[in-house]
């Protein structure tokens, strides 16, 4: 089964693993001896408030959220994925999303 490494605030993947004892573990390296997590270096901040989840638990959790779409406000909300919003290529009240 799947599990991923995520952040519980922004609702961010950081990593997926194939079982919660490669995650946990992945997790527990990235905490105690700096190490990275799927390849990637974070900060210590960011990976004390990470958690391990299952991917039905993320797919449960991941309720769409009303956004707005920067260049267009009066257009009115946008429905996207939770785990999207802030991502600058998936969210239109992103400057990223504007100028790909």
């Amino acid at each position: 089964m799947t599990h991923y490494i995520h952040d519980a605030i922004n609702f961010s993947i950081y990593g997926t693993y194939d079982s919660e004892a490669k995650a946990t573990r992945a997790l527990l390296n990235a905490r105690e001896k700096g190490w990275k997590i799927d390849k990637r270096k974070y900060p210590q901040s960011t990976v004390d408030r990470l958690t391990v989840i299952s991917k039905e638990e993320f797919d449960l959790a991941d309720v769409e959220v009303e956004t707005f779409n920067m260049l267009n406000p009066d257009a009115g909300p946008i429905m996207i994925k939770r785990s999207l919003k802030g991502n600058p290529i998936h969210d239109p009240a992103c400057e990223g999303y504007h100028s790909m």
